[in-house]
């Protein structure tokens, strides 16, 4: 199996992100207002992501009528680890497949990550460049 090679400046910069972040301690809060793609669970964020979360919402809102649709959010990291194992078994199967994080390196973990439900209103270029225009 080939090996991919990461940038280590890349990866790095990653890890010191999410080091401060873990830093910076902030709380999990619930997103009201918000529910997942599946209508069950809630949406949870760190409280600095949240906020920055229902701005991006309001401007998709606002500007395009366009409804955020989050698959995921927050995650237990026992939920995450399973996941990643879940991960590992499929590519061992010869299946591709996403990469997914372990528990103490996925921002999931500490609240500063969601998902969008893969639909086609969520993939319209504007939701991606709103989203990056706002520092996501």
């Amino acid at each position: 199996m080939a090996q991919i090679k990461y940038a280590k400046k890349k990866v790095d910069n990653v890890q010191n992100t999410r080091k401060a972040l873990v830093e910076a301690n902030s709380t999990i809060v619930e997103v009201t207002g918000f529910k997942p793609h599946t209508g069950e669970g809630k949406v949870r964020m760190a409280e600095p992501m949240a906020i920055k979360f229902r701005d991006v919402a309001k401007k998709l809102k606002d500007e395009y009528n366009i409804d955020i649709d989050i698959q995921d959010s927050w995650r237990h990291p026992d939920a995450q680890d399973q996941q990643h194992k879940t991960y590992l078994e499929n590519v061992k199967a010869g299946k591709k497949v996403p990469y997914v994080s372990t528990s103490d390196t996925s921002f999931h973990t500490i609240g500063y990550a969601f998902d969008l439900a893969q639909t086609d209103k969520m993939k319209q270029p504007i939701v991606a460049e709103t989203l990056k225009s706002m520092g996501f």
